[in-house]
C-alpha cells in the first residue's frame, strides 16, 4: 500500500498482516486485487471495469472493492469443498452473504440468507434476510430453523 489511509489499516487489522505491495509481486501470485477507498470513488471504477474487462467486480463492503477472475468467487470455492470434501450438493447449503461477493453463493446454494446489515441488492439476491451480523443474525436464524425442525 503506497498510501496508507484509514480503511486500508481496517483492512490490515480484519486479516491480521501486512498487505503486499503490488509493485513487489508477479501479478501471477494474484487471486484477488481489493481496491480500498471511498465508495463514490470505487463505484465509478466498478462501473468502468464491469464495462471493459472479463472480470468479476464487486463490494465487499462500501470501502472495499474486490477484483477476481470470473472463475474465482466465495460460491466456485464452496462447490469444490462441498463436492470434494464433504460429498453434498450445493443445493444441501445453507450460505449467509451480507457484501456483494457473496450474491453468486447466495444465488446458488440451497438457501441464501442475507445479513440485515447488506445493502439493498444482496438482500434481493437472497432466499431470504436474517438478522444483523451485529445482533447474532446467524446463530438466531439457525436457532430458528432447528426450533422449526427444519434442520
Amino acid at each position: 500500500i503506497e498510501y496508507p489511509n484509514i480503511y486500508s489499516d481496517l483492512e490490515v487489522n480484519i486479516h491480521k498482516n501486512e498487505c503486499a505491495p503490488i509493485k513487489n509481486m508477479n501479478i501471477s501470485q494474484l487471486n484477488k486485487i481489493t481496491l480500498i477507498g471511498e465508495n463514490n470513488l470505487l463505484y465509478n471504477t466498478q462501473l468502468y471495469l464491469q464495462r471493459n474487462t472479463n472480470l468479476l467486480v464487486s463490494f465487499s463492503h462500501e470501502n472495499f472493492l474486490e477484483i477476481t477472475d470470473k472463475k474465482i468467487s466465495k460460491y466456485i470455492g464452496l462447490k469444490y469443498y462441498a463436492n470434494h470434501y464433504l460429498n453434498i450438493k450445493t443445493d444441501e447449503i445453507i450460505a449467509f452473504g451480507d457484501g456483494e461477493n457473496d450474491i453468486p453463493m447466495l444465488n446458488m446454494v440451497g438457501l441464501g440468507v442475507a445479513m440485515d446489515n447488506a445493502s439493498e441488492i444482496v438482500k434481493q439476491s437472497a432466499h431470504d434476510i436474517a438478522d444483523s451480523h451485529n445482533n447474532e443474525g446467524v446463530a438466531k436464524y439457525l436457532e430458528q430453523l432447528i426450533r422449526d425442525k427444519i434442520l
